[in-house]
């Protein structure tokens, strides 16, 4: 664990029994983190929550945890007390569960509870029956049970959940401020479309960011619904209006940037066609090999747009871990997961050395450079699946780029999509001119090992 981190997930799975809900889940939560855990009813996000209170064992994986105190404030309406508690009752609940079954209350119990009570506005409400109190008042008291505790970290299950527009805006703005004030770590968890909309208004607006990076295993669908008080029409609804989910997370980034960046990387799957509306930076998705990585280019320009912008994701994860090759040729944008020296072993195959600081250069100024990645793929030209060798291209006003792929390769290759004109034709990796083109005339010989990547460039 960092220095700083309270909590570690590693490839833990969830659910009951031996029915896996979740799995290979993979977190850090760190000191002051606000994480919002968000999706339909029927998700597994209590589960979830269940596992990383300990009441609920992880199926498999480790969960590590430094020095951490949970405040806990479940869904409402499963706290419905039979007796008739004041509210100052209720939140010295969270001092009792400190003190254990034979432990006494003293004044610094009663002074603690008095002000959680206060942090969150509710003091002059204090010698009240809880049952009497509005949804909103009865919210204020569970957080205050939940800070009597002293927490580092706060979980708040589904807070706002039936709430009016004013009282949900209200509990939304006071677990901000709890967050501000009192440096807690917060783990907000709701399925309301609205508390979407404010997380991202918060991570843009207040903090800063510029776009959004959407990265996870279970990020596609929800599964279906069977719980009735969900009051879904039908359990499937639940899996429908998950693309709703990714709506309103573009639209509401958009409105604050119109420029900003929205990637949903669904780590290691294939994407959902009806979540591709809702983002605007694809990615290959923790491929296996770089013929993952240019397949995934092909077949997402083609249902994005041909000139839609594709993260060829981490060279790290292509072919010996250096094939930038991959990601440039398909019109791709390169990136890398390096890290400066440290002494984390998990760190250990992605340091920053010398050698790799000069190669990552080299094909860094390459896509500079050229920037296919705003240019249009021409992916009507070749068929990957038919056409000897792998050929990808890429035109940029009246130059076109080529790609081409194979193990090794000596022989005849055609330049297709050429205008009625000469070329001179260019080793755009090495700066070197290779052949001229008369018009009329596509087909040149070539030989290369692995990769070639060429520009045709009209001879005035």
């Amino acid at each position: 664990m960092m220095q700083n981190d309270l909590i570690k997930l590693s490839d833990i799975s969830i659910g009951y029994k031996n029915k896996i809900i979740h799995s290979n889940i993979n977190l850090n939560i760190a000191d002051n983190d606000f994480i919002g855990l968000v999706g339909p009813n029927g998700s597994g996000k209590t589960t979830f929550l269940r596992t990383l209170l300990g009441t609920l064992k992880p199926l498999s994986g480790t969960i590590e945890k430094n020095n951490v105190r949970f405040g806990y404030v479940p869904q409402r309406d499963t706290v419905q007390p039979l007796l008739p508690y004041s509210v100052f009752d209720v939140v010295m609940m969270g001092r009792y569960s400190l003190k254990g079954l034979f432990g006494k209350i003293n004044k610094e119990d009663e002074a603690i509870a008095g002000e959680s009570l206060e942090k969150v506005g509710i003091y002059s409400l204090r010698f009240m029956n809880y049952n009497s109190l509005s949804g909103g008042q009865r919210q204020r008291t569970l957080i205050a049970r939940a800070l009597a505790v002293n927490p580092n970290v706060l979980i708040l299950d589904e807070p706002t959940n039936g709430m009016d527009t004013p009282s949900h805006h209200s509990l939304i703005n006071l677990i901000e401020e709890l967050h501000d004030k009192n440096k807690l770590t917060v783990l907000l968890v709701s399925h309301l479309l609205s508390d979407v909309a404010n997380l991202v208004k918060k991570i843009m607006s207040e903090w800063g960011y510029e776009g959004l990076k959407i990265d996870g295993q279970h990020l596609n669908a929800a599964p279906p619904c069977y719980n009735e008080a969900h009051q879904h029409i039908y359990p499937e609804e639940s899996a429908e209006k998950t693309p709703q989910f990714y709506k309103a997370i573009i639209e509401t980034a958009w409105s604050i940037n119109p420029n900003a960046v929205i990637q949903i990387c669904p780590c290691g799957t294939s994407y959902s066609f009806y979540n591709l509306p809702y983002m605007n930076q694809t990615v290959a998705s923790d491929p296996t090999s770089s013929w993952q990585i240019r397949l995934k280019g092909k077949t997402l320009k083609a249902l994005m747009g041909s000139n839609s912008p594709y993260f060829g994701d981490h060279v790290e994860l292509s072919d010996n871990g250096s094939d930038f090759a991959s990601t440039v040729g398909v019109g791709g944008i390169v990136g890398t997961k390096f890290t400066y020296p440290t002494d984390r072993l998990e760190h250990k195959n992605h340091l920053l050395t010398k050698e790799k600081e000069t190669a990552w250069k080299k094909w860094l100024d390459i896509y500079n450079q050229n920037l296919l990645s705003k240019a249009d793929y021409k992916g009507e030209l070749y068929d990957i699946g038919y056409d000897k060798p792998e050929t990808h291209a890429v035109q940029k006003g009246d130059t076109l780029f080529y790609a081409f792929y194979a193990d090794e390769w000596n022989g005849e290759v055609e330049l297709r999509g050429l205008d009625d004109k000469d070329y001179n034709v260019m080793n755009y990796v090495d700066n070197k001119i290779l052949s001229n083109v008369k018009r009329g005339s596509t087909k040149i010989n070539l030989g290369f090992k692995k990769y070639l990547l060429l520009k045709a460039v009209p001879v005035d």
